[in-house]
């Protein structure tokens, strides 16, 4: 009878174990770090003729190949990369001919499967280019290709290396790219194989690379045979006259020679020149050739591009969640990246995290986490990334739910997963540590460093931001606007709200901008009707309080809502939610609140079930046993 209570017992305790655990377990992954970055979207797709390479193909595609590779390593993220994408895809497309000598690749250092090995191969800022020769040892990293403003320059700035490379002795498969050194013409058929009927000889400058391209676009043509003869070879352009370049010769077998009159010196009007002689000739010909491709100007590849339709401007919130998935991106996979953090950097490092120790809108029982890691990292020289990102782990792990909020982008979600994101959330971290900085420090009567946050963020900036074209522009725009002139720490406030809507104002239309989240002079007038003065001025008090209103800590609630209840803006006017972010989160395993409330309710009432069972159990066998004992008794 014991027994079987017992066992009744064990079987509520267990079912009410395995609710608990439940419930527990989707909590954990609903806070799972890497959860929202694994499966971002590139820049790239399989309608362009970029090769998408990833951290299990990167190093099987560039290593011992018989071709030349030539690698972006991008952030989908970075403003930079995603106004350079159009400019990679050309180049791709231009070249796409010449896939048997050189293949255009790209990956995406944002994938977190990608970021170690991002990080292994030293990339500091995005985009980076890397060239990689034919038959690449394992233990290199390529080297650097400068970036170009057009096709045009990219696709000589890769032209250079495959010239290197031929005279280095690689590429021996290749068509001949190297000059034509001889002074003379004679016995040009000798050793040349009888398939080829027709040579042609380009005489151009110097410096140019219009014959290597010919070359190139021309050498899966199998009956003729392209030499360059650059115009330093005088004898040469003696003998044949040639005061004009480019100019092209043409020998046939029985070594006739025939000038040939280019129309259009461009590398299309070369091309076609020759094509139309060998069409003269009924040559049957295979031309797989490029399509030339010209690069749409940034206007036109806005109209192609941004959506006419409405826009939707971005909600006045300040989200938790944004703020901890920016902390998040910065300190596991931006700062990490550096392959030795040492010397200057190290330096900015310790002051990243001093301020974040201090300032970062963590609730009270997690403040130990940031400081713990400024700690440990005060105490170091140097740092390798790899150990970094796992000191920012194991701390983690120490700790309980150290971040509050699912790893999302709310208020800074873009139209597309490659839009806003974490730019938007590095604005929104430095704007609040600025306002908290200048909130704790108002009843100080002195400031030893009103700038210092600000001086942290352009530090930060310099030495880990992984786009370098925004690096640069902050930096000479500190340097313009005198960042380090900065009084008060409610000036420092003001300074980096200037300075936003100066980035704003540069990018506004720009291709990187988010067609439905348009770059604004923020606060709007709909936020903040007082902000601007009836000549349409700034009235920087009024901005002043609307900042330390939307970036305090007072307005980030920290509970299971990802969505603050508080309107922001000073006119009283109460803001709606955003109709993107629902009242009902999602918690793991796609089960939301409602979700776990059946189950705990399924649970509860399984529970009273059994324990009615007992109760009647119970009460049947004592029942039972009292008409026993009456029986019993009066048997006596």
């Amino acid at each position: 009878m014991y027994n079987y209570y017992i066992k009744v017992i064990v079987n509520i305790l267990l079912v009410h174990f395995i609710i608990v655990e439940f419930v527990n377990t989707t909590a954990i992954n609903k806070n799972d770090p890497y959860d929202s970055y694994v499966n971002e979207d590139g820049l790239y797709d399989s309608n362009d003729n970029v090769i998408i390479l990833n951290v299990t193909t990167l190093k099987n595609s560039i290593y011992e190949s018989k071709k030349a590779w030539v690698v972006e390593f991008y952030n989908s993220w970075c403003g930079h990369c995603r106004r350079f994408a159009p400019l990679w895809k050309s180049l791709a497309s231009e070249i796409v001919g010449w896939k048997d000598i050189i293949e255009i690749a790209a990956i995406n250092c944002a994938n977190d499967d990608n970021n170690p090995i991002c990080r292994e191969f030293k990339i500091m800022y995005y985009p980076a280019i890397r060239y990689f020769s034919p038959n690449t040892k394992h233990d290199s990293i390529g080297d650097d290709v400068e970036k170009g403003e057009t096709v045009e320059t990219m696709r000589h700035n890769c032209l250079k290396h495959l010239q290197k490379d031929q005279i280095d002795g690689l590429g021996l498969s290749w068509p001949n790219i190297s000059p034509y050194r001889n002074s003379e013409l004679q016995d040009i058929w000798t050793g040349v194989s009888k398939t080829i009927q027709y040579k042609f000889y380009l005489f151009e400058e110097n410096n140019s690379f219009l014959g290597t391209e010919i070359i190139l676009d021309l050498h899966n043509i199998t009956n003729i045979q392209i030499r360059r003869i650059t115009s330093d070879n005088q004898w040469l352009c003696l003998m044949f006259k040639i005061t004009n370049f480019p100019a092209l010769i043409v020998y046939d077998r029985q070594s006739t020679k025939n000038s040939l009159k280019i129309p259009v010196l461009t590398r299309t009007g070369v091309s076609n020149v020759i094509k139309d002689f060998l069409k003269s000739k009924g040559l049957l010909i295979d031309l797989r050739l490029i399509n030339s491709t010209q690069i749409q100007t940034k206007n036109e590849i806005q109209k192609t591009n941004q959506t006419h339709g409405s826009v939707k401007l971005n909600g006045d919130y300040l989200y938790r969640s944004d703020l901890e998935s920016a902390l998040r991106y910065s300190l596991e996979r931006e700062i990490s990246l550096v392959p030795t953090i040492e010397n200057v950097k190290m330096e900015s490092l310790k002051e990243f995290l001093r301020v974040l120790a201090l300032y970062f809108p963590f609730k009270h029982d997690n403040s130990g986490y940031l400081s713990q890691i400024r700690d440990i990292i005060e105490n170091k020289t140097m740092i390798d990334g790899k150990d970094f990102r796992e000191l920012i782990k194991s701390t983690e792990k120490k700790l309980s739910q150290v971040y509050k909020s699912k790893q999302q982008w709310i208020g800074c979600k873009g139209s597309t997963p490659t839009l806003r994101g974490y730019p938007c959330g590095l604005w929104l971290l430095w704007h609040t540590l600025t306002v908290n900085y200048a909130i704790d420090t108002e009843k100080s009567t002195s400031v030893d460093k009103p700038q210092w946050i600000l001086s942290t963020m352009l530090g930060y900036i310099k030495n880990f931001f992984g786009c370098s074209d925004c690096a640069d522009h902050f930096t000479s725009m500190a340097e313009e606007y005198k960042l380090f002139d900065v009084k008060t720490p409610n000036d420092a406030v003001l300074w980096l709200w200037k300075a936003h809507n100066k980035v704003n104002s540069r990018l506004a239309g720009d291709f990187t901008e988010d067609p439905e989240f348009p770059k604004i002079q923020y606060p709007s007038k709909e936020n903040c009707h007082e902000c601007k003065n009836e000549d349409s001025s700034w009235n920087e008090v009024k901005v002043l309080q609307y900042l330390k209103r939307k970036y305090s800590y007072s307005s980030i609630q920290y509970n299971n809502s990802d969505v603050l209840q508080l309107p922001l803006h000073l006119d009283g006017d109460e803001f709606l939610h955003d109709k993107n972010v629902t009242d009902q989160q999602k918690i793991g395993w796609d089960f939301t609140v409602f979700d776990i409330s059946i189950c705990v309710i399924v649970y509860v009432i399984s529970a009273t079930m059994l324990v009615l069972v007992c109760i009647k159990f119970v009460v049947k066998r004592s029942s039972k046993k009292k008409a026993q004992i009456q029986n019993l008794f009066g048997r006596v």
